[in-house]
This record gives C-alpha cells, structure tokens and sequence, in this order.
C-alpha cells in the first residue's frame, strides 16, 4: 500500500506540537509493515533543514494566501499511482480544504484525523469564527473522509452534535515506543512526591489554574511534595506570577521548554505525573509518562482517563476540580509515603504495552485505509 501523510510543518518528534511526533511515529510504524509511506508537510521554511529519516519527505511552501497550494504540491499529486491513500492530520488547516478538494475531484481516498480541536469546550474560542468555518469548509472535509480518526470519547460526542458522519468516525488511541524510552534516574533527597507536568504553559487549555490552586490547597493541608513544570508557553509569566501570589517558589520548579533525552530524565524523576487539562484530544506526554512508569493523575476530558481506571494506572478525577485535584494528589503522598506508587507504575507501564502500542495501532489504521 502506498501511504502518505499530509500534516503543517515538518513532523519533527522533538516539536512541542504533539502532532508532529504522532505523524512520525505513525509513519515508523507502517513502514515496519512493509508499506510505502511518505510524509508531506506544508511549512513556511521547506528549505531548512530537519532531521534526518528513513522515509521520504516532501515540504510544501505555505502560501500567503490561506487557501492556496504550492504549485509543486500539484505536481506531486499528479505523479501518485492509483490505489495511494491520503492521511490529512489537523483541524481548521484552510488549505486541507483545498486539498480535500483536489484529492474528491482526481478520486484519491482520504483519512482524517483532527487531533483534539473539535472538543466542545476547545470549539468555545473563537466560536462564531469555527462555526461559520465549519459549516462551509470543515464539514466539507469530514463528509468526503473516508473515515474519520478521532482520538477519545470526548471528541466523538462533541463531533456527533455538530455532524452526522453515519458512522465514519472510530476512535484509535495515539501510541508510544518502548524501545524509545531511555533515562537517567537521579535519586532525591526529598521528604515527599514530586508532581510533575509536562507540556504547553497554557493555563485554560492545560487546566494550569486548577492545578497550582490544587498543589497550593495541598501543601496547604501538610502534602511534603514538589511540583515541576516542564515546557514553555505564552502563560509563563502568568503563571510565575501565581506562584509568586501564592508564596510556593520554593515548592514549584520551572524548567522552561526540554527536548529528547533530557525531557526524559526529567520525567523519569518525576514520581507522579498530572494532566489536568480541560480538553484534549490525545494527550502524547501522558502516554510517553506512563511507558516511564509514571502513575498519572489525570482528570475528566483528557481522554486517557478510562485507561487509566480500567489499568489502575493511577488517579482520574470526575469532574474536573481544585478540590478533586487536591484529594487525588493527598492518595498519591499515601501511595508515595506507604511504597504502592511501584504498583501504580507496573500497571501504567503495563497499560502502554497494551493499549498505546505503536504497530498495533498502525495496524488498525491500515485496516481503515483498505476498507
């Protein structure tokens, strides 16, 4: 089969962008299978340099004017054998409109996945812009999908209302490598957990607010911990700020955007990893903590909480809230103090072998692309 996945950028799996190290991985994948499989990606720098692959590559110019395709992008299409697939990834993207369009009139099938952004409380911002959007270019898109990949529950249920797709919708999980992951273990001195998060610094999206409200409430009511916020983002000094206001800046550490190894060991000296986010779509720092063996405190929304119920992988708090957050970071000290985070870990660990695996996962999106 010869696949090709279209995505902005370049699918660099160091980006902060999770969708780039999702494209890479999926693409890994497939090609272990015995696929041709290609990455396109439409970027405004197609001339720089990346990283190097083991796959072809072909970046695009990014036009000025948002509907518009590279010249070369055409030309690329019209050298394709009959039978290959297209796998668009990302939402609200004007030129996926476009290609959307070419691809229906040369009868080229198309896979779409938009990673996250169709959530309901993610369709708030800016919402009579999305709606205007979505009803004339977006629906256009997801009507002549052959199916649609979403990536939770969450994203399904807010799509449903918005579009009736008769059932070409499913929901595949992103996944994680073990084989990638490596680290350097440095022992604390410590009297307590370190919580710590790892991702965009944006406080609505990520549910930033809720958390240092929560670790505040906590060391308030006795916790020993720690709290490390690994990444970078518009809202860091506003968050800096909050912990200043709330007199935690010897309890919370920002260590600023990290990258591939170190971004690793950082985790792996986490004891409990939180994502309390508001939506999401999948969320890839979750996975790659659990594969870590990093019990996860996660919270409605994020998509992964049912996994980590049905693993007992850690703690999920329904519905989002300081005052949950705070109850669940006190279990975890218990865990921590009493030495059960070990089986909080094995069972996450166990979760990613199980569920989050790579080829698995490329093995049933092949299944959708040959239907």
């Amino acid at each position: 089969m010869h696949i090709i996945h279209l995505l902005l950028g370049k699918g660099n799996p160091d980006r902060m962008n999770g969708v780039n190290k999702i494209v890479h991985n999926l693409v890994m994948g497939q090609q272990r299978k015995g696929h041709l499989v290609e990455l396109w990606g439409i970027t405004p720098d197609p001339e720089s340099e990346t990283i190097p692959r083991n796959y072809t590559t072909h970046f695009f110019q990014r036009q000025k004017l948002p509907f518009a395709l590279d010249t070369r992008f055409k030309k690329q299409l019209d050298r394709l054998p009959s039978g290959t697939v297209f796998h668009l990834h990302g939402a609200f993207i004007p030129a996926f409109f476009s290609v959307a369009r070419f691809l229906v009139r040369r009868r080229i099938a198309y896979v779409f996945t938009p990673h996250g952004p169709y959530n309901e409380q993610a369709m708030k911002k800016n919402k009579q812009i999305k709606k205007v959007y979505f009803s004339y270019f977006e629906s256009y898109l997801l009507r002549h999908a052959k199916t649609v990949q979403l990536s939770g529950l969450s994203e399904e249920q807010s799509l449903k209302r918005m579009l009736d797709l008769s059932g070409k919708q499913c929901i595949v999980p992103n996944g994680q490598n073990m084989e990638d992951i490596s680290f350097d273990f440095s022992p604390l001195q410590k009297k307590g957990p370190v919580f710590g998060f790892c991702g965009r610094l944006a406080i609505d999206h990520k549910g930033l607010d809720l958390m240092l409200k929560a670790f505040y409430n906590y060391i308030n009511q006795g916790g020993k911990g720690m709290l490390w916020l690994v990444g970078d983002g518009v809202d860091r000094e506003a968050l800096e700020q909050v912990v200043s206001e709330y007199g935690l800046e010897e309890k919370v550490r920002f260590y600023g955007a990290r990258f591939g190894q170190e971004k690793l060991n950082l985790i792996a000296n986490m004891d409990i990893f939180l994502h309390t986010s508001r939506f999401e779509g999948m969320p890839t720092a979750v996975v790659e903590a659990a594969a870590l063996g990093k019990p996860c405190l996660v919270t409605e929304r994020t998509n992964v909480e049912d996994y980590i119920d049905d693993f007992n992988a850690g703690i999920s708090v329904r519905p989002n809230s300081v005052d949950g957050i705070t109850s669940a970071m006190k279990r975890m000290e218990e865990h921590y103090q009493k030495g059960t985070l070990q089986i909080l870990s094995d069972n996450a660990r166990q979760m990613t072998r199980s569920v989050f695996n790579w080829d698995a996962i490329a093995d049933r999106l092949l299944e959708l692309y040959a239907a």
